[in-house]
Formats: structure tokens, C-alpha cells, sequence
């Protein structure tokens, strides 16, 4: 008696823990008579389906009807195949409980036989899996779709834009991809923020889908459910698009211009106010131009180089002058990268003067490229490049190094004769731009005291970043000179916080000082500004006595241009002709 009162009371306690169990796991089990039509369930598919306790059992038309009308079919079938011999079965179906927001339940089954092979029953489980299926949902979006913009992203859009060419290929159509950048998105990143940049990707991300929409136009989408088009966002501000059941090329550029002019319409960012935003874009067409996604999306982002080269703000279509341009250009770069190790680069030197003594006070360092087989190189050939590649970082140590190393031996030093170089704004972010320009001036001997480097105004875009930057420069020794003054974005507010040394006055201001009024207001300005903060001023581009003589009139001494000495390599370097 005892051992059977324990074993019962085991299985009790067995029995309460499997209940527990599907409790927690949200598992019932459900059973199915197809010749009475009548279903039976557990207790916890009654919690599940929100059934209440007095109803035991159901028809399967009345299960069904609380199922989503998407998935009552599939349910349906499932069942049938089941009762005509199929292996068990398992699916995710949605189920509306009265009251409750849509569940989704997984529910398996199988049919048990008779001794004649007949189906008397159909048993299976169900449990709740709504938090799964949603986690799961979320994956394959982050999987295929950006979370910024809701656009497809690179794996979901290269899908689709295969299967578009496996339909122009049987169709004998055209299809075009459009690599598109924004121009100057940047510096609007920079100044107003990540938050209103991102509101600026999803405007921008809205109008092309919206534009893309009403390409019916030229795509009449007569192949049923066939993707005839689509966008996606790559990263940044990078975006790209695909068109496809094209009969003519001439269509492209309509839908470009389209594109373009979705954009036209002013987009506000608050607290800024109204944005005008431009794009470039890079196009090219299936078949002529790539027979795959990779040569087409190749072909496009070698087009759109050349839009941005050709000023921006337009559309290009890919070529095999492009082609060959973009093959150049990553020759450029691997050469460009191996030009320090092969002593390539050349230092050339520009005197700044300070006009009343004709004597030299710095020396401007500015780098060229003595390629092998191209002969001397300017800068504007390949410092973009530089820039792009990040070869300019060792580029900038190199110059940096060698007009240090030049003061040193020619004793420029000891007669307060300052060397300059400019500073690239992708040097000035790296964060231990103050570690790596202290060591490569200090390891030739210099003192960063006799060092002044330039830097432009887009360096002052993130304000925030600039200022502790600039002053830790200022306090390791190097004079700040703020080069091309008058052409970028600063404030008045932005010059009284930073630590500057000099202002240097745009040559564009220069070139017509004695001619134009507004120019010669602009230089006062510029002078004025710069003595009131108690900066010095030096004035570029100077190639006239004219011109020089005028800015001594104004105010400002020291000057740089042909008229005091051409860029030279050091040994060629001579003291400025006293032409007074």
C-alpha cells in the first residue's frame, strides 16, 4: 500500500511538472477526428487560443475561422495531405484571439491509422512562438534591409537586380543601375550633425522610392509580378537603383533627370531651415555595359567618378574611356603609395616675404611627384587621390619631415625663418595628429616653434572636434595659419575661439585687387579682421607690383606669389629681388 501510494503520488508530481512545463513553453496538444469533424484540446490551447474552459471541443471550419485568412489555405492543406498519406507536417500559422493582438503559433501534426489504412485521427502540439518569430523578422530585415532608411540594402538589392537580368535576358531588354552620391553630404554631416544628416537620408531615401514608383512611364510592368525596379541605400550617402523592363536607352536619362529633380524641391532640416541638395550620378546599362551585377555595379561607380570630376551636381553614363580612366586611376594609387619608398617625391619651396624688407619669413614646403613615366607631377593631379586612398598620411609625414630636415641643414631655424606646410583635413582627424606631427618634425632636430601648418576651413566644419585639436597643436609649439580665408564657412564666432596665428587671404581676392571694388573690400575686411583678433595676414597669389603695392596700402606685409619667387626645389632657392 505504501509503495502504491508513493507511486501515485510520483506520478502526480510527475504529471503536475509536465504541466508546468507546457506552461512555460507554451506547448498544448491538439486532436483531430475528421470523420466527426470534432477537434479536442489541452488545457493550455485553451490559454493559447483564448478559448474559454466550457468549450471543449470544435470543428476544424471553426479553428479555422479565428486563423489569419493569409494562412487558413495553407492550414487547410496541410491537413488534406496528411489524410491522404503524407508524412507529418509543421508550420507557423497567425491566430486572432478574441480580444488580443495577432499570436503566431508553430502547430505540427500527424495522422494515426487505422488496421485498414484509413485516417481516424489527426494528433498535434501547438505553441506560442510570437517572440520568436518576431526576433526572427528582425533578423532577415537587418539581413536585407538598411535600418536607417528601410531601403533594401547591398544583399537584397543584388538579388533582385540578378533576377531583373535573368528577365532582360529572356525578354531581350534593357536594364540600368544607377550609383548615386550626394554632393557634399559631408560637409552638411559635419556641420549640422549626424542627426540631421540621417533626417536628410531618409528624405532623399523617400523621394527615390516615390520616384521610382511612377516609372510606369517608361516601365509598364507587363510581366505580372516581375521587379521592374528598385532602390537601395549602400551605406553613408551612397544610394543605388535599378531599372528594368527598358526598351530604349533614351529612357535612361529621362528617369535620371527625374531622379534629379525629386531633389529640387527644398528639403527642411530643422532647426536650419530649407536645404537644396544635389546628386551625382554614375549609369550603366545592361547588356552594352556589363553582363553581370559585379560589371554593373563596377561600371556605374566608375561613371559616377566621372560625374563628380565633371563639377558635380549631373549624371554620367559609363563608357570605355571610363573604363580605362578608372583602371588609371587605381594604377595612380598603387604607384602613388610606393612613391615615399621609391624617393619619388620632391619638396619645392615658395618664400613668403614681408614686402617692406623683402625678407624671407617662411618658406611654404609643397610636394611633387617625379613619377618615372610621367615626368614632375603637380599636386592637383594626385593629392585628391592621396586624399581618397589614405596615402596622404604618409605623404604628409614625408613633407612634413623633409622641410624640417631642410631648416635644420640650412639654418633657416636660426634666422626665424619658419617652414609651412599644409595640413590635409584627413591628417587632421586621425586622432593622434598631434603625436605624429610632433615626432616627425622633432625627429629631424626642428623645434615645431619654427613650423607654421596650414589648414583650409572645411578642417573647421566640426567645430567641436577643431578647437581642443588646434589648441593642442598650438601648445605642442606648431603656429596655425588658416589657409584659402574667404572661400569656406567660417564665422566670426568660430575665429575668436581658435587659437590661430595668421590668416592668409585667398589668391581669388588677389587676382583682380586693383580692378574690382568688391574684391579690395573684401581683402580690407579680411585685414581688419585679423588685426582686431591680432593675427598677421598674409596675402597669395601676388604676381603684380600693383598688387603688392595696394596691400601695403591696406595694411598687409607679408606675401606670397610669382611676383616674390616661384615654388623651387631647395638648391634652386634664391632671395627675393628688393624691387622697391
Amino acid at each position: 500500500m505504501v509503495r502504491a501510494s508513493r507511486a501515485i503520488t510520483d506520478l502526480r508530481d510527475s504529471e503536475s511538472s509536465l504541466a508546468q512545463a507546457r506552461r512555460i513553453a507554451r506547448l498544448g496538444n491538439w486532436s483531430w477526428d475528421p470523420v466527426a469533424d470534432e477537434v479536442a484540446w489541452s488545457a493550455e490551447v485553451h490559454r493559447l487560443l483564448g478559448v474559454p474552459d466550457t468549450i471543449r471541443t470544435a470543428s476544424m471550419a471553426r479553428f479555422l475561422g479565428r486563423v489569419h485568412r493569409d494562412d487558413q489555405a495553407a492550414v487547410q492543406a496541410a491537413l488534406d495531405r496528411v489524410l491522404e498519406g503524407a508524412p507529418a507536417f509543421a508550420m507557423d500559422l497567425r491566430y486572432l484571439p478574441p480580444g488580443g493582438p495577432t499570436r503566431v503559433l508553430h502547430t505540427q501534426g500527424e495522422a494515426v491509422y487505422d488496421e485498414q489504412g484509413r485516417p481516424v485521427r489527426v494528433l498535434g502540439t501547438l505553441q506560442d512562438v510570437t517572440e520568436r518569430a518576431a526576433a526572427e523578422t528582425r533578423i532577415r530585415f537587418l539581413a536585407y534591409y538598411d535600418s536607417l532608411t528601410n531601403l533594401p540594402n547591398r544583399v537584397l538589392f543584388t538579388e533582385r537586380l540578378r533576377g531583373m537580368l535573368g528577365a532582360a535576358r529572356r525578354r531581350n531588354q534593357l536594364v540600368a543601375t544607377l550609383f548615386v552620391d550626394l554632393d557634399n553630404f559631408k560637409s552638411i554631416n559635419d556641420t549640422m550633425g549626424h542627426t540631421a544628416g540621417d533626417e536628410l537620408l531618409k528624405t532623399v531615401a523617400a523621394r527615390f522610392r516615390d520616384t521610382i514608383r511612377d516609372t510606369d512611364v517608361f516601365t509598364r510592368d507587363r510581366h505580372g509580378d516581375d521587379e521592374t525596379h528598385t532602390v537601395a541605400r549602400l551605406g553613408g550617402d551612397e544610394f543605388i537603383l535599378a531599372i528594368g523592363d527598358l526598351d530604349r536607352i533614351e529612357d535612361v536619362p529621362r528617369i535620371a533627370r527625374r531622379l534629379q529633380d525629386a531633389l529640387k524641391q527644398p528639403i527642411t532640416l530643422a532647426p536650419y531651415g530649407e536645404l537644396f541638395v544635389t546628386t551625382s550620378m554614375g549609369i550603366s546599362v545592361f547588356p552594352q555595359d556589363g553582363q553581370t551585377v559585379e560589371e554593373l555595379f563596377k561600371h556605374a561607380d566608375a561613371a559616377l567618378y566621372h560625374a563628380k570630376d565633371s563639377g558635380r551636381d549631373c549624371f554620367q553614363f559609363f563608357s570605355a574611356s571610363l573604363n580605362e580612366a578608372a583602371l588609371q586611376r587605381l594604377l595612380l594609387e598603387g604607384h602613388l603609395r610606393r612613391a615615399v619608398q621609391n624617393d619619388e617625391l620632391v619638396a619645392y619651396f615658395q618664400p613668403q616675404v614681408d614686402a617692406r624688407t623683402s625678407r624671407v619669413v617662411s618658406y611654404e614646403a609643397l610636394m611633387r611627384w617625379n613619377r618615372p613615366e610621367a615626368g614632375l607631377v603637380a599636386p592637383a593631379q594626385f593629392i585628391h587621390v592621396a586624399e581618397e586612398s589614405g596615402a596622404i598620411h604618409e605623404l604628409g609625414r614625408w613633407i612634413l619631415e623633409t622641410s624640417s630636415r631642410e631648416s635644420m641643414v640650412r639654418g633657416w631655424h636660426t634666422r626665424g625663418v619658419k617652414v609651412s606646410v599644409n595640413l590635409s583635413i584627413q591628417q587632421f582627424k586621425r586622432p593622434d595628429v598631434v603625436d605624429t606631427l610632433t615626432a616627425a618634425v622633432t625627429s629631424t632636430g626642428l623645434s615645431p616653434s619654427a613650423v607654421s601648418l596650414e589648414i583650409t576651413e572645411s578642417v573647421l566644419a566640426d567645430h567641436a572636434r577643431a578647437v581642443p585639436t588646434l589648441r593642442a597643436l598650438k601648445d605642442a609649439g606648431f603656429s596655425i595659419v588658416l589657409d584659402d580665408f574667404g572661400t569656406g564657412y567660417s564665422s566670426l564666432t568660430y575665429l575668436k575661439a581658435l587659437p590661430l596665428d595668421a590668416l592668409k587671404i585667398d589668391r581669388s581676392f588677389i587676382r583682380n585687387l586693383t580692378t574690382d571694388e568688391r574684391d579690395r573690400a573684401i581683402v580690407t575686411a579680411i585685414i581688419g579682421v585679423a588685426r582686431s583678433l591680432a593675427m598677421d595676414v598674409v596675402a597669395e597669389g601676388v604676381e603684380r607690383q600693383a598688387q603688392r603695392d595696394t596691400l601695403l596700402d591696406l595694411g598687409c606685409s607679408v606675401m606670397q606669389g610669382y611676383y616674390f619667387g616661384r615654388p623651387v626645389p631647395v638648391d634652386q632657392l634664391e632671395s627675393p629681388i628688393n624691387r622697391t
